[in-house]
């Protein structure tokens, strides 16, 4: 090999290498943007925060927002997004598209309910936190706890994750709000519900019901749809998720 041919080599090499270690940092920066944002998220109160420290939030996430306009137009209701993926690893065919999402729903110019959920291809783990854990409207509960901590299927299918409220004790809560952060950054990722969020394996936590007794069948289709849906930016009853079925 030639003097020059080895250059070349030893060119080629160092450059593969930056270019590994630039993918690695920003595969692992995600990572870690995504769990500061959800710690401070988790500290927005509900019915108590304002939109103002909500956008606040959004704008300094360093993830990709949306859907806030309304609300930063002077709006007093918007449900917005704050997103986070791995967009190397899928590149690099080392892992699949994974995204983690905050929605905040935002009423009279403060905070209503939030939703977390982390995504893989159709399968997702998600945590809502709202006034209620009812999926439906007069939804009866058959344990005292789901009243305030409740694993349930949702929408779309193949979501499944937990649903609180502010009377949620403590150690429960903790359970909840802990999300698998390594599933955005680890090789292959995360294809199952208990590896982006633990708590769904425990099944005494499940107080012995079917978390996809809520499954709306319509002709040779199956819907899961107990979480609160949202249609034109306000909750969405069941006879309003049927009638919507299959619209654009």
């Amino acid at each position: 090999m030639t003097a020059r041919s080895k250059v070349l080599s030893y060119t080629i090499l160092a450059m593969a290498l930056v270019l590994i270690g630039l993918c690695a940092y920003s595969v692992k920066k995600t990572q870690h943007d995504a769990e500061r944002f959800f710690q401070a998220a988790q500290d927005l109160e509900i019915a108590q925060t304002t939109a103002k420290d909500i956008l606040r939030l959004a704008e300094s996430s360093q993830g990709r927002s949306d859907n806030f306009d309304p609300c930063l137009s002077g709006g007093a209701n918007c449900v917005g997004n704050v997103i986070f993926t791995n967009p190397w690893l899928r590149r690099l065919h080392l892992a699949p598209q994974t995204f983690f999402v905050c929605r905040f729903e935002i009423r009279d110019y403060k905070l209503r309910s939030r939703w977390f959920e982390m995504t893989y291809s159709g399968v997702g783990a998600f945590l809502f936190e709202g006034s209620s854990t009812q999926t439906v409207p007069n939804e009866v509960q058959h344990k005292p706890q789901e009243r305030y901590f409740k694993i349930s299927g949702g929408h779309p299918a193949g979501y499944l994750g937990v649903m609180i409220t502010h009377e949620a004790p403590v150690d429960l809560r903790k359970l909840a709000y802990r999300f698998n952060f390594s599933c955005l950054s680890r090789l292959g990722g995360c294809r199952d519900y208990e590896q982006m969020l633990p708590v769904l394996a425990r099944k005494d936590l499940y107080w012995g019901e079917d978390p996809w007794k809520h499954e709306v069948k319509v002709d040779s289709l199956t819907f899961r749809a107990p979480l609160p849906l949202l249609f034109n930016n306000r909750r969405a009853s069941s006879e309003e998720f049927l009638g919507n079925l299959g619209r654009p």
